[in-house]
């Protein structure tokens, strides 16, 4: 019985150490990483390298996307990796929704997984902590440089699990090294319990918007149009939805959201697809001309 309440206690859900989420321009939290914490996370390595190099934007747009890969489980209840890869080869910037960590059955995260595919910058921000490993949460794949980014909680009340935001810098220079630099916040929304799901929602926005432009928020809100701070946000002077604008498929029950703010929208689209229970959406945006 006592074997059973340990076991029990450490299969429950519980939020990261301040070092899973590390801000390449201070430490998350005014904690700073452990050298294990340095060692230990192929994403931070990933973006540590990524951070050094001085990468040219030869193009004047860039297709951003959002996709809940439900841990690469698609509508054949199968898991392939390469077959959610192959949904977002054409993408320079995905954000990721539930995505998994490195349990022992698999040999690296799950957004890992995907950027050694994709030959793209990964980073995996795990919510929570399950079995003394990093179970569930956000991701981030990118082939523009990331100068910052942060992990941060989202407040809950009710629901027993644990779910966050992530913040990151991208950086595209062009053949003048001039730097335009694209804040994108990604989540992932509560779904179970409606004032979690409002209060995460409340949180999320005002971060966005505290943002200077141009800037992207992207993710499973598990919200649809007519949610009263969805509302809220589209009424609001420069957001604009640029999938539901651009986008000729059309999905009143959608719950993946692109809202920008300075920057403008050439298309965007909703692809339907196995690899996983949510559509594919994505916009290709236009980089404003650099001031300097």
């Amino acid at each position: 019985m006592i074997l059973w309440h340990e076991l029990r206690e450490a299969h429950q859900n519980t939020p990261p150490e301040p070092g899973a989420g590390i801000n390449l321009g201070q430490p998350a939290f005014d904690v700073p990483p452990t050298d294990a914490d340095e060692k230990n996370s192929p994403s931070v390595a990933a973006f540590d390298r990524c951070e050094r190099q001085e990468k040219l934007w030869r193009k004047p747009t860039f297709r951003l996307g959002t996709f809940n890969i439900h841990g690469g489980v698609g509508l054949d209840d199968r898991q392939d990796f390469d077959r959610t890869a192959e949904c977002l080869r054409e993408l320079d910037v995905v954000a990721l929704n539930e995505v998994h960590g490195q349990f022992p059955s698999a040999s690296s995260d799950q957004a890992a997984q995907l950027g050694q595919r994709l030959g793209m910058q990964w980073l995996f921000a795990p919510a929570d902590v399950q079995w003394y490993y990093r179970g569930f949460g956000n991701g981030l794949l990118t082939r523009a440089p990331v100068t910052f980014w942060q992990w941060i909680p989202l407040p809950r009340r009710s629901d027993p699990s644990y779910r966050n935001m992530v913040l990151a810098n991208l950086e595209f220079r062009d053949a003048r090294r001039r730097a335009t630099t694209v804040h994108l916040l990604l989540t992932h929304i509560n779904q179970r319990y409606e004032a979690d799901r409002h209060a995460q929602l409340q949180s999320v926005i005002a971060m966005y918007l505290s943002l200077a432009e141009p800037a992207v928020l992207a993710g499973d809100f598990n919200s649809t149009a007519d949610d009263p701070e969805i509302q809220r946000l589209l009424h609001t002077h420069g957001v604009s939805d640029v999938v539901g604008e651009k986008s000729t498929t059309k999905m009143p029950e959608r719950i993946d959201w692109i809202f920008v703010r300075g920057l403008r929208c050439t298309q965007a689209g909703i692809r339907r697809n196995v690899a996983s229970d949510h559509p594919l959406v994505w916009a290709e945006l236009e980089l404003p001309r650099s001031k300097q």
